[in-house]
């Protein structure tokens, strides 16, 4: 039986060639949309766009094919002469559809490194297009599941380390990567990014609580994720002074990498269950969660997101 694996239609370029197929899922059926070789029609892209369908399939086997494919288009991330609004978009549904398929991805080396040098081609188009970060946030939007809060987290968090003057390539990538990667165990243990801990007792409030160090678990054995990969992960929900879980850490002992990244995915899980623009809801965020983070933290985050 044939496996699947999602892709985001804005990683696909209208016009382009492709070489794989394409499937749309309809009553639970993958249904061929587009043939290898066919050319991707724009107008059905805004067809697709205009019923509010956001991804597409792929079969398992094609996966090098659409990689390759994915690729060509981040390697046209500096390219002028494409807008800032359309290289934004493709870095957002490439970003999505990464955390879609990143459990998938790890298992191997290659295919880590594969998801190094595209998140690694991200850092590079943020840290050096001015208006990128809002413009891919506007794309995305607020978060409706995990796969979306991983690209607002991975976003901002470049964003805000580059306003920092956070500088060094590899902490930029491996914040990077943390912010792909640090709830991908959510998933798994049957969670949504934007459930409320508050809500959950017992059994059910313990397994949620130890979602960072399952992360980090399930990576250990993999040698060729970094370690401080790991530890971006497993402490991404401290916070404040032992506020956070799972091992009630003051944040300010964290590195800064550790403290931006924490202070990213709390705002992005407030902005998803605030009904609000982006900028309001870092206004409500700053008043209710000062002490919780570095106050020259979240004074550059609201500077950040509320830049022109």
């Amino acid at each position: 039986m044939e496996n699947y694996l999602p892709v985001r239609i804005g990683t696909l370029r209208p016009g382009d060639v492709v070489s794989f197929d394409i499937f749309i899922l309809v009553a639970e059926k993958y249904v061929h949309y587009i043939r290898t070789s066919d050319p991707f029609d724009p107008d059905r892209i805004e067809r697709l766009r205009s019923k509010g369908v956001k991804k597409l399939y792929i079969p398992e086997h094609a996966e090098q094919a659409y990689l390759g494919y994915l690729d060509r288009g981040l390697g046209e991330l500096q390219n002028q002469s494409i807008s800032v609004q359309d290289r934004s978009a493709l870095v957002s549904s490439a970003i999505t559809t990464e955390a879609e398929n990143v459990i998938h991805n790890v298992q191997t080396a290659q295919g880590y490194h594969h998801t190094e040098s595209r998140i690694e081609k991200v850092v590079n188009f943020l840290t050096s297009e001015s208006g990128a970060l809002k413009t891919i946030l506007g794309t995305t939007g607020a978060a409706l599941d995990n796969f979306q809060h991983a690209t607002n987290v991975t976003s901002l968090a470049i964003g805000l380390a580059n306003h920092l003057g956070v500088t060094n390539p590899r902490d930029l990538l491996d914040l990077g990567l943390a912010g792909l990667l640090h709830d991908a165990a959510l998933t798994r243990l049957g969670f949504r990014s934007d459930v409320d801990p508050k809500t959950l007792t017992g059994e059910d409030l313990k397994r949620y609580e130890e979602h960072p160090t399952a992360v980090a678990y399930d990576l250990a054995d993999k040698p060729y994720v970094n370690k401080s990969v790991l530890d971006l992960i497993a402490n991404h929900e401290e916070m404040g002074d032992g506020a956070g879980y799972p091992n009630r850490k003051r944040i300010s002992t964290l590195p800064l990498t550790s403290q931006i990244l924490n202070l990213c995915n709390a705002f992005d899980k407030f902005w998803s269950k605030s009904d609000m623009s982006m900028a309001d809801a870092s206004k409500l965020f700053f008043k209710q969660k000062i002490g919780l983070f570095e106050l020259s933290h979240m004074q550059s985050l609201s500077q950040v997101i509320q830049a022109k």
